[in-house]
């Protein structure tokens, strides 16, 4: 139970029909979420010095101005240059198991590491039919996530910052 979250679907307004007009919200359960953010919150984490956003202590807004004094010095040497921001608000459900695994590993052991684990890798989406039977019931469907964070889990955008650290 604790590895599971109920499939909220909230319209888009965008025009569209079907599941492209749903925006879905992961509503998490009320003892597996707090549970896991005070395991996280436990755990030693080192973050590099260009990490900013989710990062305990630095905000995104001060790497948007280090950006902008990094490019005004640029500027003043007569540089050419190109800037590509991304926006990593989406990208949580995105990392594969095994990255995350191995970001658990390089920090945690024993079972605090295996409990952590678990919370993504046997990760459920329950979801609520749209339609009723006949006697008027709605049904569950429980899906696997394959991959990913659980939406809106504490650790999930820390744990995207020290997977992808070591790229940068």
């Amino acid at each position: 139970q604790w590895n599971a979250s109920f499939g909220c679907p909230i319209p888009k307004w965008n025009g569209k029909e079907g599941w492209l007009a749903l925006h879905l919200i992961h509503v998490l359960d009320d003892i597996g979420k707090p549970f896991h953010a005070t395991l996280w919150a436990r755990l030693p984490r080192h973050y590099d010095d260009h990490s900013f956003g989710f990062v305990p202590g630095r905000r995104w807004e001060e790497a948007i101005v280090i950006l902008h004094i990094v490019l005004w010095m640029i500027n003043q040497f007569v540089f050419s240059w190109i800037s590509a921001v991304y926006d990593m608000a989406n990208a949580f459900p995105s990392v594969r198991n095994a990255v995350l695994n191995n970001v658990i590993d390089r920090i945690a052991a024993g079972m605090p590491a295996t409990i952590l684990k678990q919370r993504h890798c046997d990760a459920l989406l329950v979801l609520e039919s749209s339609e009723c039977d006949r006697e008027g019931h709605t049904h569950l469907a429980c899906y696997s996530t394959g991959v990913g964070d659980l939406q809106g889990d504490v650790p999930a955008p820390q744990k995207r910052i020290l997977a992808f650290d070591p790229c940068f």
